[in-house]
């Protein structure tokens, strides 16, 4: 007869894992409230330096040099505020004038200059439209600031998606770990009173518990190389097509420079240079830097990102100088790349040749192309691999669980039943019903307690001293052997 079964973590395991987790995904919450606040704060005091420089921008630009200007000019100001994913301009009506997520769609119309093409939905942000005071709104992994700017609203939206990554991960961590302390919580309260915790601990890091613990170690140090690999190969993958119509880019961007160098720079600067330059910078997004200087003095005649306020602006000191191989490099290739350090942040410069029609170098054209689109892209691609690696992790777990508990199972009940037999009960079987091992431990314990019942049924009818005898020569020929033999023998009955 097959004894209970060792129960497991059962409903009330169930009840404090889901405790637990109700209470770490609430204080998950909490802290995601407290970071996005003390966010939206940070972000409130960075745009009372840039609100005022986009909003200047907007009534400076936006109705008559949408493309040359305006543009551009949204471009670098969102790439030099670090978070900022979009801007939106409204009115106190609340029309949309223009979206940065979705320029060309609100490309006004200088004859009618109050026109919108579609209205802003969201009631919140409506109600706050005529507010003379900034507005911030939290909204899941988002957060959005209104700024008033006279007769037109701008709202900023900043996004935080490493604290959405960093929050997946410990809820997933937080998780498992109220699983294993639930499980762990019942077993402590299984085993009563145990002389120390070091014995407590050595009864609760069984067998299951090892399994679990190894699965999830196997499951992370795979995901982490899986992700790790996936990221660095996009990564590199990325930056190589980047420097590549970086490349092609600054081939067919050089001559277009240089010709409306040689025709405006000195005469129409302010009227037709400078938006012939900010429509090339603001063809390429990764683009922040134009820059040209004289072959023959290697003084910089322009540079886009110290433009002058005059008419026209002066020479300014010489460029660094290139090593020897760099400079033979370029003259004989007429392009050279290199990366740099600007303003904290990764540049891909490329410098190339300028030549008259008879071969001779005139100017250095350099273009500094950043990595934005890359990091943007790569972050995007991190956080798609991370979503896509959770399942397969969790069912790995799952599968995991289910291994250990088909091994772990018939482990416990053999143990249940080799309890019994040590208690003196024989008549404990075992029913599994595998061709593995473990079907061959199950057999052989039944063996053992068949046997051990032969043995102690032989015992209520034989003295001590038959018993061991049989025992002891049991299997022998000739010898007694438990069920007897056919022997011919004569008998003598007499009576004396």
């Amino acid at each position: 007869m097959e004894g209970r079964r060792a129960r497991g973590p059962g409903l009330k395991g169930a009840l404090v894992a889901g405790v637990l987790a109700i209470v770490f995904v609430s204080a998950l919450a909490v802290h995601k409230q407290r970071t996005l606040e003390s966010v939206a704060q940070d972000k409130l005091a960075l745009l009372a330096d840039r609100h005022s420089t986009f909003r200047n921008l907007f009534q400076a630009s936006f109705y008559f040099y949408f493309k040359d200007q305006f543009l551009p000019g949204v471009q670098k100001h969102m790439s030099e505020t670090a978070g900022l994913e979009r801007v939106q301009v409204l009115t106190r009506s609340g029309g949309i004038l223009f979206d940065s997520v979705s320029p060309a769609k609100f490309e006004p119309d200088p004859n009618s200059p109050d026109s919108h093409q579609t209205r802003y939905g969201e009631k919140q942000i409506l109600e706050h439209l005529s507010a003379e005071n900034p507005s911030v709104f939290v909204q899941g992994f988002k957060v959005r600031i209104l700024m008033p700017a006279g007769p037109y609203a701008i709202l900023y939206t900043f996004g935080t998606g490493r604290l959405r990554d960093h929050l997946a991960a410990w809820l997933a961590l937080g998780v498992l770990a109220a699983l294993f302390l639930g499980m762990g919580m019942h077993y402590l309260r299984r085993l009563g009173p145990v002389s120390g915790l070091g014995q407590a601990f050595r009864r609760l890091w069984g067998l299951r518990l090892k399994f679990l613990v190894t699965i999830l170690a196997v499951n992370g140090i795979t995901g982490a190389i899986v992700y790790v690999t996936l990221s660095e190969y996009q990564a590199r993958d990325l930056a190589e097509r980047i420097e590549k119509e970086s490349l092609l880019f600054s081939q067919f961007s050089s001559d277009r420079i240089v010709q409306d160098f040689s025709n405006y720079f000195y005469f129409y600067y302010r009227d037709r240079f400078l938006p012939a330059v900010k429509s090339i910078l603001a063809t390429d997004e990764n683009l922040v830097l134009v820059r040209i200087i004289s072959n023959r003095t290697r003084a910089v005649l322009f540079d886009s990102e110290q433009e002058s306020s005059g008419s026209t602006p002066a020479p300014s000191a010489a460029r660094e100088q290139l090593s020897e191989e760099e400079e033979a490099l370029l003259m004989s290739r007429g392009v050279i790349t290199r990366t740099q350090d600007h303003a904290g942040r990764k540049q891909l410069l490329v410098t190339r040749v300028y030549r008259n029609e008879n071969g001779e170098p005139l100017f250095l054209v350099d273009f500094g192309f950043n990595y934005l689109s890359l990091e943007r892209s790569v972050s995007s691609i991190r956080r798609r691999i991370l979503l896509d690696l959770m399942p397969s992790m969790a069912i790995g777990l799952l599968i995991g669980m289910l291994f250990a508990q088909l091994v772990i199972s018939p482990l416990r009940r053999l143990v249940a039943a080799l309890r019994r037999v040590t208690e003196g009960d024989y008549e404990s079987t075992l029913h599994i019903r595998r061709s593995d091992e473990l079907g061959e431990l199950a057999q052989a314990f039944n063996a053992m307690t068949s046997e051990l019942r032969k043995k102690q049924e032989l015992k209520k009818y034989l003295s001590d001293t038959t018993y061991r005898q049989i025992m002891a020569h049991q299997g022998a020929e000739g010898d007694a052997r438990i069920g007897g033999k056919r022997v011919a023998a004569t008998v003598l009955f007499s009576d004396i």
